[in-house]
């Protein structure tokens, strides 16, 4: 009997042995997976944080790149605060909002909001940064008028028979006292006879290459020059507008225009230009071709907006010839500097016009009829300034505001 009781005995205290590892075990076990658990919420919460800083960062990209790119966005921030709707990342959204500083009319505050794996409260290991950027907004610079000479060439000219005078018409039709002397032709060349005037009267100057001879590089014949012979000046180079892609032109066909054509104020894209008999060109605003092939233009010309040239430019992207003929006038302004551009009139008697400029590879006149060339000196101002330029927001400031302590996120 006491043998018994003392098996008894045994097997409970191995019961309580077994009880008390089940529970040292199931403690370590609820441990070790606490410890896990809590290890993989710090893991997501620091990979949330560094996607939510990315995707505040990318806000203020985002926010820098509307300032300058976006002319209406950077004046609206002037007088008011704008917030941008959420912008979904793979794994993270953004938000910012522009903003005037105070007494400051140049500079502009950006806060960007980044959150990972998004913005809403209590999301499993949310995770937000905030950053707060100060920007000083420039007055775009105005590129370079392309129109310096009312001829301009990169090789020789050719002036026979023709008048080459100068207004302006940003002060009226030219004519009576809006005559003057003070633009020039010039040829961006060394040859002699660079600049040949036959037959011709130019009021104003006549201008060769930096390198070119004034005396040899300009020849007068019969002719008369009001003004100087000279060089251009030192470093001068010839300025371009600006690239066709970057003004999405509307592409028009061009080819063969048998009517009347009017054309709005935009930027246009055509393979060439040709204009035949009595037929018109005429522009109800600032227009501007971009032409690939060749342009021949007779008739009746062409006419620009309110009667200024500037309001119809057309730029020559390749090699082509271009002919402007015909006893009618051209307003406007040619930019083909690999072409060689034609001034044509007929024997009858009658003359052709030309108000605005031209550049061309070389220039030459033929036919009777005394041609006559008004060069508008409004077209020698800066071209229009484009408002959406990207180099004209700088940052002057840059704090993370919340750097020291992660989010909320559970």
């Amino acid at each position: 009997m006491k043998n018994l009781n003392k098996t008894c005995q045994e097997r409970g205290f191995v019961l309580i042995a077994v009880y008390i590892v089940v529970i040292f075990l199931a403690v370590f076990s609820f441990a070790f997976f606490s410890r896990h658990t809590a290890s993989a919420q710090v893991t997501e919460r620091y990979q949330n944080k560094i996607l939510a800083f990315n995707a505040a960062e990318s806000g203020i990209d985002f926010a820098l790149r509307e300032l300058a790119t976006n002319s209406t966005r950077r004046t609206n921030t002037a007088t008011a605060a704008y917030t941008s709707p959420s912008v979904t990342l793979q794994h993270s959204l953004f938000s910012y909002t522009t903003s005037p500083v105070a007494g400051q009319s140049t500079m502009r505050r950006i806060d960007a909001t980044g959150c990972a794996p998004n913005c809403t409260a209590n999301t499993r290991a949310r995770q937000a940064s905030q950053i707060t950027v100060y920007a000083s907004v420039t007055a775009p610079t105005p590129p370079p008028g392309i129109f310096e000479y009312g001829i301009s060439t990169t090789g020789t000219m050719n002036l026979s028979g023709m008048t080459f005078d100068n207004y302006n018409s940003s002060q009226g039709a030219y004519g009576g006292s809006n005559i003057s002397s003070t633009g020039a032709v010039a040829a961006d060349s060394t040859a002699i006879g660079a600049v040949t005037l036959s037959g011709t009267t130019v009021k104003g100057d006549a201008m060769v290459s930096e390198f070119g001879n004034p005396t040899t590089g300009i020849v007068v014949s019969n002719s008369t020059l009001t003004g100087s012979k000279g060089r251009l000046p030192a470093g001068w180079t010839l300025s371009a507008p600006p690239a066709m892609a970057s003004l999405n032109p509307q592409p028009t066909e061009l080819g063969s225009v048998t009517g009347n054509l009017t054309l709005a104020a935009g930027t246009y894209h055509a393979t060439e230009i040709k204009i035949s008999g009595q037929k018109l060109l005429s522009t109800t605003g600032a227009v501007k071709i971009y032409v690939d092939g060749g342009i021949d233009i007779t008739g009746q010309g062409t006419t620009a907006a309110n009667n200024k040239p500037g309001n119809l430019q057309i730029y020559v992207t390749g090699t082509a010839s271009i002919k402007i003929r015909g006893n009618g006038a051209f307003f406007g302004g040619i930019y083909a500097p690999n072409s060689d551009v034609t001034f044509q009139t007929s024997n009858s008697g009658k003359r052709g016009t030309w108000f605005g400029a031209v550049v061309a590879k070389t220039f030459s006149t033929s036919g009777g009829g005394a041609p006559a060339f008004h060069f508008d000196l409004a077209m020698k101002e800066n071209q229009t300034v484009d408002p959406n330029q990207t180099n004209i927001v700088r940052v002057t400031a840059w704090q993370e505001m919340n750097s020291l302590a992660w989010g909320t996120g559970a």
